[in-house]
């Protein structure tokens, strides 16, 4: 298991947070209280700058209280650490506290949709981050664990009630729909295909470019083609990709 020792700098107002984490550090917020209570105010606009990676906690503990001397990270304004960052977390039931405030959960669903759609707009980002998930869950415990994690979400009847409050929630619905529709989709497929019709014309573009031209065809029917899983939808069929 990979531990990271991170700093993130908050783009907006300067501030930062050195932490350490075991998930995507890029992903990750920060559980500090101060911290958290930051980017409840300002949203989650940072850069991650990663110090270390590492698979031994004492050695993360070593580096952490280094740069926690080094920066005074406790003592400076500069900085939202309470504590100097010794690998063990920081105030994990603070960070339980704040996500059980609707709002904060609101905010942090649309900041994370928002930090997902520039993330994996990064080509290199999106091949790394995929080749990571797909060893996390070739792991039989990592798959469990995520297991159980979801199924206690949703036996909380205040996460349940909170989910349907969000997704009736018109102004989150339209903003979802505008970041990951069409070419805003961080799973965007950008590859060119060189469709045919029967009747010979002919497109080079997109699948989505397609059905978008030609409104009468389906989407789900057009990637079946690209995927060769139907040979033609409406007279399309696909010649060759560039």
């Amino acid at each position: 298991m990979t531990i990271y020792l991170y700093v993130k700098t908050h783009r907006k107002t300067g501030l930062k947070y050195l932490g350490k984490t075991t998930q995507d550090p890029y992903l990750y917020f920060g559980s500090g209280i101060y911290w958290t209570d930051h980017l409840k105010k300002h949203g989650y606009d940072v850069d991650t700058e990663i110090l270390l990676e590492c698979d031994n906690n004492d050695e993360i503990k070593r580096w952490g209280l280094h740069y926690s001397e080094l920066w005074n990270v406790v003592e400076s304004n500069d900085w939202a650490n309470l504590k100097p960052e010794e690998g063990d977390g920081n105030s994990s039931e603070q960070a339980k506290k704040m996500w059980k405030d609707p709002e904060y959960q609101k905010l942090q669903s649309i900041q994370f949709s928002k930090t997902m759609t520039e993330y994996w707009k990064n080509p290199e980002t999106k091949t790394k981050q995929s080749l990571k998930l797909k060893q996390l869950w070739k792991d039989a415990d990592y798959r469990e664990k995520m297991s159980n994690v979801t199924r206690e979400l949703w036996q909380d009847s205040k996460f349940r009630e909170y989910m349907c409050e969000l997704w009736n929630d018109p102004e989150f619905i339209a903003m979802i729909s505008q970041k990951l529709s069409g070419e805003n989709n961080p799973r965007y497929d950008h590859t060119l295909y060189h469709f045919i019709h029967d009747d010979g014309k002919e497109e080079f573009c997109t699948k989505f470019e397609l059905g978008k031209k030609y409104p009468e065809l389906i989407q789900d029917k057009i990637y079946a083609i690209v995927r060769g899983n139907r040979k033609w939808h409406k007279g399309w069929r696909v010649k060759s990709v560039s």
